[in-house]
């Protein structure tokens, strides 16, 4: 590779290192953030990594809302409070701008590259069967295209499905979309006449954490081709992954 070449490689490295390093110190710097509704008697506060916390019901709602209105009014909060912290990042992100340019962190030992383990592993091209190491490299490349269809299958019927999660009670029904946002809040109108503030939102609260995890939960079993992706991209980035691929009567 001519020099000019590896030069601008290098520099569009040090270019990624160092947004990479403004990033990592934005997030670092987060924190909690919280959101209302526009008439201000609901709030859903969320913790310094995002998730979710408790939603917090003035006695005054009823004084802004119809009982059907309510679970509308929390999705606003919640919207809110997301909006917060994406706000975070864009201040935290402006921030970094303004400071001194980070230096580059050291790229790793030539020893500790991949292409350097790898031919240490298998030696030069003469020690090679091409024919064998052709064949494991085309089978490897089709088994790494049906694994990344597969994921980005799973990936798309991920963002069509919703989870629902309800109090102990049954008195709320929360609707988590794919992306794991809170899409609908639904309170039986009758429970939240009929209740104090309080006991509203730690029964909304329940039922959120609820759909929440159920989302989570079932996320780890639909994305699962999504870790069959990684664990193929970290096969090829192992040196002794591809030295099983071109060398297979030896490492495999």
């Amino acid at each position: 590779m001519p020099n000019e070449d590896l030069d601008r490689l290098a520099d569009l490295r040090d270019s990624m290192d160092r947004m990479s390093q403004r990033i990592e110190a934005t997030q670092g710097d987060l924190g909690a953030s919280r959101g209302q509704d526009q008439a201000g008697v609901v709030t859903v506060r969320l913790n310094d990594d995002g998730m979710f916390v408790d939603v917090a019901v003035l006695e005054a709602w009823s004084d802004e809302y119809e009982a059907d209105q309510l679970g509308a009014a929390v999705v606003s909060a919640y919207v809110a409070a997301t909006l917060a912290r994406i706000e975070q990042w864009s201040t935290g992100i402006d921030e970094q701008d303004e400071q001194p340019e980070p230096r580059t962190r050291p790229m790793r030992p030539r020893h500790e590259e991949l292409a350097a383990q790898l031919d240490e592993l298998v030696g030069g091209e003469s020690d090679i069967d091409a024919t064998a190491a052709t064949r494991g490299l085309i089978a490897h490349l089709q088994e790494f295209q049906g694994i990344l269809d597969s994921a980005v299958n799973a990936i798309e019927a991920r963002n069509q499905e919703r989870i629902v999660g309800h109090d102990g009670q049954r008195r709320v029904e929360v609707v988590v979309d794919g992306a794991g946002g809170i899409a609908e809040v639904n309170i039986d109108p009758d429970f939240a006449e009929d209740s104090h503030a309080f006991n509203i939102s730690r029964a909304v609260t329940e039922a959120i954490k609820n759909a929440l995890a159920a989302s989570a939960a079932q996320s780890a079993v639909a994305l699962a081709p999504v870790d069959d992706l990684n664990a193929m991209v970290a096969k090829l980035n192992d040196p002794r992954g591809m030295a099983a691929i071109l060398k297979p009567d030896t490492y495999s």
